[in-house]
């Protein structure tokens, strides 16, 4: 029946805000005004023994959730896309380019002679690429927010059980509703609150919400409020559910809350890291701008107002730009993509990680400790034998084959001693929740025919008391209470602790006392008769070996961590393939009796840890990480949580696991399969393999950029590459770069490598030589093409000013004076089109009169012999000319130019004041400045043009050599699958080549190239691929690092450093017994890492299988 079919109120005995408020203040009066927890279940239309009924008349679970609502918190919001593009436009140091490139629009309108060379559009030019970077880095972190949204919102989801129609079922913690009852177990975690309708030793934790240490008992009786967010750590029970959501007390926490999550730790590292070498960027650009300003002050004579815009607000820019570059904003930003992808993708591999920093991490391991049931094993668990009294069977026996009294009392024992149950699945096969040697035995009843739901049905009002299984007794208890009134205790676990309280004279609990007496204390475990031991299969999952030797390729140490006997572990650590001919298996009893210093010299040897109880697994972690490990453990159960925490990654297990476990772990395991712990491994370190990738490939273009403006500034004064040049290969660095070499798919061959471990390096040796050979041929080429190509190419020489001086456009230009014959202002000065004072012919006289200002100047006088009025030239004797050739001491003509400011006198008869033939003189010096500037500028930017192209086709290049970083031969190994860096270097190919060839090549300075000068790009672009790869193989010819420095590294590895040193030290005083071990370090090979002998302790009696 649809919501719409009722009158949700008048469908409920109690209102939504009288059930809040009964709630909140846990008024017990109240409840009981109800008819207790009854009768609040018949106001919810539930009842205690059934649960909800989803039938007419009562109302739906839709209209359940519309009326009481959903059991789901509030998202924290996600910052819109134009709030993370202002985030972005914050950036200091983009302000810092915002206010220049503003000053230099500004300015290049506001000033006549800036106007006219069009000045204002390099800050035009400039806002339009901040607003691209700013835009395509807002657009990576949507994207990336985006993914972690989906990842937490699927964090939040999980099965959790409760009775419905009468039977128990799992449903989505987001499907409970208000009347829902809850079915409670120890490691459970409470996701709404509730009611305790009936219980069994539940006892709750509620530090994580009234901060107290001490667990509390739940009872009818007592206490019966439960909070959600609270976690079961003994007993079970069922309680109804009246709060779920926000209107929860967890919800209501939850609600004031909820933030942002924090940086993993290599993000801070690398964070870090960006802040240093931007500090080295900032030195860079203010050494670079006061070197260019105290050159142009030179070069003036001055500080000329009318030249700022082309002196150092220029300078500025290009000196914030440099800082923009150093600036590797991309190195958290490419080690968040590569997490988000990675979570993404493992997610599909059935690792769901809780932790971000976890992903990281997982690929440092150097040893996983492994639970046995179900990651190991198939978790698929049949009874395949047993001994029942007084025979041995090698298979299940028939039911009709046992006594009937003593097949009761194992039905009785396996059906109420146990809180499993067994589901039909759609396809119907059928599925097992809970304990899986519960689960099997329930099974095993199926098998006799027999339905463990009837005999709980029965039996139920009999139940005194239950005792859950826990990992320090190995053991499950139920107390029963018979039809004559006396009590039977029903024992089921580890056959030897059974076992070890058996009695075959009584079968009755004797002396237990009456259940009013009994209170939470358990009765002894004595006095006890055996009915059966069975023994249980769970094979070995089939790919398991394989992952295992895996691992041990990966120098990852597997140890397998079980609360099964030592046969049974060892067998199955042999089949798995972790156990080897001189490995160590210990018990827990025994573990926990050794000295801690024993301990530190047993763990490289220690392979199997059985009989082993959770303090046993924290203590072992812990020794562990003392040693230097890295540590990633598994655990399913609620007292693992310590272990899990305590381990550098904790791996619970999502099908078998507790909630309180998976709260505990950092990476839950879907499918409960080791084969999935070591795809974590390959997805972690494929993280940060990626990273150092794009490491690699940023710092050599920060260290190659860095040199390149720092030694053109200092040696020539000019920039080779302009602002929006390096905008742009800031562009690629940062942000696209970051997008391609981020998100490469692992390959096989990563678990090929050692584990990075705790300490190592970001960038290794490895990666400094790529950085430097690269970075140095670079530049290199940069330089070769800014000072070779001028001085050896005639396409590319810089012109003499003398060209311009004695070709003077004076057509705008007043000079009656200096040539009587030229009427003043024949022409008005046409505007140049943007971009034209970038033309040749901009730089040559084009229409006339052009004026020919040289002359040939006497090296005693200093007069002109030529160009004078009298032969029909510019100057009159004694006038110093504004251009001259002269012979040099080499009798070499050289070319010169005198200011006219600052020989007045010469042109103005004598007199200090500016005269109108000074004036001409001036505006005619001006001219040809001008001309000769537009003539250089030119040329540089013929140069500069190849200089930009080839340095964008070394990052591309660059780029693919990024790809391996430790000497693989082949950087082209694998690209086909790299499809996102496929794509990304395309992009970037085919902006830079619209960049190159369409108008916006304008806004960058920069000159069509010819078919030739194209191909001389591309071809240095290329040679870094070959040269990469001699330099690996000159690495790879190199000698080996001595014996020492080998020794030094593998010991560093098992013990402190201090330590290995002082081994090394023993071994070169010659102490010949530790020669061996030693030596077999250093060449690779297995070797006991101690000399530590196994101390005698006693062993108690096994059991070959796991029993009942």
């Amino acid at each position: 029946m649809s919501s719409a079919s009722f009158d949700l109120p008048a469908s409920f005995g109690i209102s939504a805000k009288e059930l809040s408020t009964l709630n909140q203040d846990k008024d017990t009066e109240a409840l009981l005004r109800y008819g207790g927890v009854e009768g609040l279940c018949g106001a919810l239309a539930s009842t205690s023994s059934a649960g909800l009924s989803e039938g007419a008349p009562a109302p739906s679970i839709r209209a359940r959730q519309q009326y009481f609502g959903w059991n789901r918190f509030r998202p924290v919001p996600m910052k819109g896309f134009f709030w993370l593009l202002y985030e972005n436009l914050q950036d200091p140091t983009l302000l810092l380019l915002m206010a220049a490139a503003l000053v230099s629009t500004v300015l290049g309108f506001a000033i006549k002679s800036q106007r006219e060379e069009a000045a204002w559009s390099e800050g035009v030019a400039i806002w339009v690429a901040v607003g691209i970077v700013s835009l395509v880095g807002a657009g990576n972190d949507y994207q990336k927010d985006l993914q972690f949204k989906k990842l937490n919102a699927a964090k939040d989801e999980y099965d959790v059980k409760v009775l419905r129609d009468g039977g128990e079922m799992l449903v989505l913690n987001t499907e409970v509703v208000v009347g829902d009852m809850l079915l409670l177990d120890t490691g459970d975690k409470l996701i709404a609150d509730a009611v305790l309708s009936s219980g069994h030793g539940l006892v709750v934790d509620e530090a994580s919400l009234t901060g107290e240490s001490e667990p509390v008992r739940k009872s009818p009786e007592g206490d019966l409020w439960c909070r959600s967010g609270t976690q079961v750590t003994e007993g079970s029970g069922r309680a109804l559910v009246v709060a779920v959501g926000e209107d929860s007390e967890w919800g209501r926490t939850m609600a004031m809350v909820m933030g942002e999550s924090g940086n993993t730790p290599l993000q801070d590292a690398l964070t870090t890291l960006a802040s240093a070498i931007g500090k080295v960027g900032l030195c860079v650009g203010v050494l670079c701008f006061f070197v260019l300003l105290m050159r142009w002050v030179i070069d003036n004579r001055g500080f000329p107002a009318d030249q700022l815009v082309s002196g150092p607000l220029q300078y500025f820019i290009f000196a914030v730009t440099i800082v923009v570059v150093a600036v590797p904003e991309g190195l958290p930003l490419a080690v968040t993509i590569s997490l988000a992808y990675s979570m993404r993708k493992m997610m599909k591999d059935n690792n769901f990680v809780r932790v971000l920093a976890a992903c990281e991490t997982m690929g440092g391991a150097t040893a996983i400790c492994s639970d046995k049931t179900g990651t190991l094993t198939e978790n698929r668990m049949t009874v395949v034998a047993g001994w029942f009294p007084d025979q041995l069977w090698r298979r299940l026996p028939q039911a009709r084959e046992l006594h009937t009294e003593l097949l009761s009392q194992i039905m009785l024992n396996a059906a109420l001693n146990s809180k499993a149950f067994l589901v039909e699945s759609q396809t119907g096969a059928t599925e097992s929740v809970g304990n899986r040697t519960e689960c099997a035995l329930l099974l095993m009843l199926q098998q006799w025919g027999y339905d463990y739901r009837k005999l709980r049905s029965e039996h139920k009002a009999e139940v005194v008391e239950v005792y859950g299984f826990s990992s320090e007794r190995k053991m499950a208890s139920v107390l029963i209470r018979r039809p004559d009134g006396s009590l039977r205790l029903y024992n089921k676990g580890a056959a030897e602790i059974v076992l070890r309280d058996l009695d075959p004279l009584h079968t009755d609990v004797q002396g237990a006392g009456e259940e009013g007496g009994l209170g939470s204390s358990r009765p002894a475990d004595a006095q006890l008769t055996a009915c059966c031991i069975i023994g249980i299969k769970d094979s070995v999952r089939a790919e398991v070996p394989e992952a295992v030797a895996t691992c041990k390729r990966a120098g990852i140490t597997v140890r397998m961590v079980t609360g099964d006997n030592r046969h049974t572990a060892e067998q199955i650590a042999e089949e798995c393939g972790i156990l080897a001919p001189d490995g160590l298996v210990l018990e827990g009893p025994i573990f926990r009796t050794m000295p801690e210093q024993e301990l530190l010299e047993a763990l490289p040897r220690l392979q199997v840890l059985a009989r082993s109880s959770p303090t046993d697994k924290f203590t072992l972690v812990k020794l562990l990480k003392k040693l230097g490990e890295v540590v990633a453990v598994t655990g399913d159960g609620t007292n693992d949580a310590p272990a899990l925490k305590e381990s550098d990654v904790g791996l619970a297990m999502g099908i078998a696991g507790t909630e309180v476990a998976k709260e505990a772990a950092d990476i839950v395991i879907m499918d409960d399969n080791f084969h999935s712990i070591v795809k974590s491994v390959l997805w972690g370190r494929s993280v940060f393999a990626n990273l150092r990738k794009f490491l690699q490939f940023q710092l050599t273009i920060n260290f190659a950029a860095l040199v390149i403006a720092f030694g053109a500034a200092v040696t020539s004064g000019e920039t080779p590459l302009n602002v929006l040049e390096l905008l742009w290969i800031n562009l690629i660095m940062d942000a696209l770069a970051a997008l391609a070499l981020a998100t490469e798919e692992p390959t096989p061959d990563l678990l090929d490598e050692k584990p990075h471990g705790r300490n190592e390096r970001l960038i290794n040796k490895c990666m400094w030589k790529h950085i430097l050979v690269q970075g140095c041929y670079q530049i290199f080429v940069v330089f070769l093409i800014v000072y070779g190509a001028p001085a050896h190419l005639q396409k590319f020489a810089l012109p003499s000013a003398c060209t311009a001086y004695s070709n003077i456009d004076a057509s705008a230009i007043d000079v009656s004076l200096v040539s009587p014959g030229v009427p003043g202002s024949l022409y008005n000065p046409r505007a140049p089109s943007p971009g034209g004072h970038f033309e040749p012919v901009r730089a040559r006289c084009q229409r006339n009169p052009c004026l020919n200002m040289c002359c040939n100047r006497n090296v005693t006088s200093q007069d002109c012999v030529d160009n004078l009025v009298a032969q029909g030239g510019h100057y009159l004797p004694g006038e110093f000319p504004i251009c001259y050739f002269q012979r040099d001491a080499a009798d070499q003509l050289v070319c010169g130019q005198n200011r006219p400011q600052k020989h007045v006198q010469s042109f103005c008869g004598g007199g200090s004041k500016p005269c109108p033939r000074y004036e001409q003189m001036k505006a005619l010096n001006d001219q040809a400045t001008l001309q000769y500037t537009r003539h250089v500028d030119y040329a540089q930017d013929k140069t500069n043009s190849i200089v930009f192209n080839a340095f964008i086709f070394l990052q591309l290049c660059n780029q693919i050599n990024a790809r391996k970083i430790k000497d693989e031969l082949n950087p082209f190994a694998g690209l086909l699958q790299s499809r996102a860096f496929i794509y990304i270097w395309l992009l970037i190919l085919g902006l830079q080549i619209l960049i190159m060839l369409t108008p916006i090549c304008t806004f960058f300075r920069i000159t069509p190239l010819s078919w030739a000068e194209w191909l001389f790009s591309v071809v240095l672009g290329l040679v870094s691929l070959p040269l990469c790869l001699v330099t690996k193989l000159v690495s790879r010819s190199c000698p080996a690092r001595s014996l020492r420095a080998q020794l030094y590294t593998r010991l560093s590895s098992i013990v402190p450093a201090e330590d290995a040193q002082d081994r090394i030290k023993a071994l070169h005083q010659g102490r010949s017994h530790e020669l061996q071990p030693l030596a077999s370090l250093a060449s690779g090979f297995s070797a006991p890492r101690t000399s530590w002998t196994m101390p005698q302790h006693p062993l108690p009696s096994q059991t070959p299988e796991e029993s009942v």
